[in-house]
């Protein structure tokens, strides 16, 4: 019998997302387009690190290389090359490659390879993200503290499709995180610790459009007050509400936010009598833990909120002391018109469409001053007033306005938390307007405060992020927004926490992995100016000009103020020779563009 010809070796898959579809777009220029990348990037790449092109499949490409950190310090210069070439072209032009890549025997036929090194590398491209790259745990063990990109694991090995064992997987920090909203399931960084629970979007049975901000707010509170205990694990509003008015298999649910139960149900009014209906279900099983009725007056919709919350937590966390539990209560309103006026105003303010249309945050602020109008001493106007002048603040369309924005968002939160210094709301609000007014410092205490008062509160997490970086507190402020990716995996704005680790990167020295996490928010929201700020910044350090000049030229064409503002000096640095660095990696970025009109 012939012997095999073998040999151990590292093997790289690449292939594109989405190519058919591309392909029925827009054939000839994605062909043209896939030619010009493997011409002038990827396949010197792939030569200047020794590699050899096995075969191309259209759209992919099977390589191997003698040198398992050449393979992977390879693939990582194709994936940031092709992401600054992605940064010049519109949405539907880019190309995202998929990378897998193993170390293993393989078996030699001519100039082609097979075995189940080959077989391996090749569904792990599969499951790699689009920009990603997705390696076994054998090539993770040659490159440790060799190259500069980290690779986090997914928790417990996966069983890849025709592999007849399994392989541990790793993936970069694109690869990772998009891996926790895929059906997959999520790394090891999602998998909480303590009882985990995700609160979906309960059904408007009432028959009528206008009573939809109703069931909303009752979920949103129901959310908030099982996020005040500190041991129990909540999935943020903004990713549960993804779901919204889709048809759900829990067990999937549960995959994708990395929880154990989900509480579903449903709100019907008619005139002042509600019934609620809740069922709490077991991910894992399906199988459901407890349902329950409520019928009462709209009155008592409090007592509802509370004692649904409460069955919660004493079904899935029976430790919790009642101590703790107590914390779940809220103070008596004494007007049930400011709660329901307060609703409105919040549902609106969490549509996002203001953004382009004025009229629609405006009627929120009216709505919240009827609320506090209604009753001055009631904790959900107070907080819709904050929260209004807050969102306004945010955006571009309030730039002039945004001084006395923020001044009447925090004098409102004051308010708030003098009338519940248990609400964790009322210092968030406190430290969302401090940052914006460039008081790291009062913001960081504020946030820090919140943050004990609601530990599962994504926002407040992500806003802590941005204070302790900007006072260089590097390693907190990854901390914590990769815990706001771990409560809210398929939060919109999670591009927040990308924005969040890419500065975090930067003030611990670290730009090109900067670099990464600032493409990733800029991939979220392509319009998020900081975004390209902080790109910019880390490429200038990273020593990469074009593609920092490239940043630049985005936002001198589309948010000239933003930079005028930067390059000024006006930045959130609580510390000098942080703001300082920052301005001149800006300015270095900016080169003969700053001589230009």
């Amino acid at each position: 019998m012939a012997r095999d010809h073998r040999r151990l070796a590292a093997v790289v898959s690449l292939d594109v997302a989405g190519y058919s579809r591309l392909m029925g777009v827009d054939d000839s220029g994605t062909l043209a387009a896939l030619k010009s990348h493997r011409k002038e990037l990827i396949d010197p790449t792939i030569g200047e690190y020794g590699g050899r092109i096995v075969k191309t499949t259209g759209d992919g490409l099977l390589l191997e290389f003698p040198s398992v950190v050449d393979a992977v310090r390879c693939a990582v210069d194709v994936q940031r090359g092709m992401a600054d070439r992605n940064l010049r072209l519109a949405s539907d032009q880019r190309l995202d490659f998929r990378v897998g890549i193993n170390v293993g025997d393989i078996i030699i036929d001519g100039d082609d390879i097979f075995g189940d090194g080959v077989n391996v590398a090749a569904r792990l491209q599969e499951i790699a993200a689009p920009g990603g790259i997705c390696i076994s745990q054998s090539v993770h063990e040659n490159i440790r503290n060799r190259i500069d990109t980290a690779f986090v694991e997914e928790d417990g090995a996966r069983h890849l499709k025709n592999i007849d064992h399994p392989v541990r997987v790793w993936h970069d920090g694109s690869g990772a995180l998009a891996a926790s909203a895929a059906p997959s399931g999520p790394t090891s960084r999602m998998w909480p610790d303590k009882p985990s629970i995700a609160v979906l979007p309960f059904a408007n049975m009432s028959g009528d459009a206008e009573q939809e901000y109703l069931a909303d707010g009752i979920v949103e509170d129901i959310i908030t007050g099982l996020s005040r205990f500190s041991s129990l694990f909540v999935i943020a509003r903004n990713s549960t509400f993804t779901y919204k008015g889709q048809s759900l298999d829990v067990k999937q649910v549960g995959r994708d936010l990395g929880v154990s139960y989900v509480l579903e149900g449903s709100v019907r009014k008619a005139g002042d009598r509600l019934r609620i209906t809740s069922q709490l279900i077991e991910t894992g099983t399906g199988g459901h833990v407890w349902a329950e009725r409520y019928d009462s007056d709209l009155k008592d919709i409090f007592s509802l909120q509370d004692d649904i919350a409460r069955r919660i937590v004493g079904t899935i966390a029976p430790e919790i002391v009642l101590a703790e539990q107590s914390r779940i209560g809220r103070m008596p309103l004494k007007a049930l018109r400011a709660y329901d006026l307060a609703m409105q105003s919040l549902s609106l303010c969490r549509r996002g469409e203001y953004a382009h249309d004025r009229s629609l945050i405006e009627k929120a602020l009216a709505l919240a001053n009827d609320a506090f109008s209604a009753d001055a001493t009631s904790v959900p106007a107070c907080y819709a007033l904050a929260e209004a002048h807050s969102e306004m603040a945010e955006y571009a369309r309030f730039r002039e306005e945004r001084p006395a924005l923020l001044e009447r968002a925090a004098a409102m939160a004051e308010t708030l938390r003098d009338l519940d210094p248990t609400n964790h709301a009322g210092y968030y609000l406190i430290g969302h307007a401090a940052i914006r007014q460039r008081r790291a410092s009062e913001a960081l205490s504020n946030l820090r405060r919140a943050h004990e008062l609601n530990p599962n509160d994504c926002r407040t997490v992500q806003y802590l992020a941005w204070a302790e970086f900007n006072l260089g507190l590097a390693s907190e402020a990854r901390e914590h927004a990769e815990l706001a990716l771990r409560l809210s995996p398929r939060d919109p704005q999670r591009y927040i926490s990308h924005w969040a680790m890419a500065f975090a990167a930067f003030v611990a020295g670290a730009p090109k992995e900067g670099v990464g996490w600032a493409r990733m928010a800029i991939e979220e929201n392509a319009t998020f100016f900081h975004g390209y700020g902080i790109l910019a910044a880390c490429l200038a350090e990273s020593g990469d000009a074009e593609a920092a000049q490239a940043a630049i030229a985005f936002l001198r064409d589309h948010d000239p103020i933003y930079l005028r503002d930067r390059l000024a000096g006006n930045h959130y640095f609580g510390i000098p020779e942080l703001g300082t660095r920052f301005v001149s990696a800006l300015r270095k970025a900016a080169g003969p563009l700053l001589a230009e009109p």
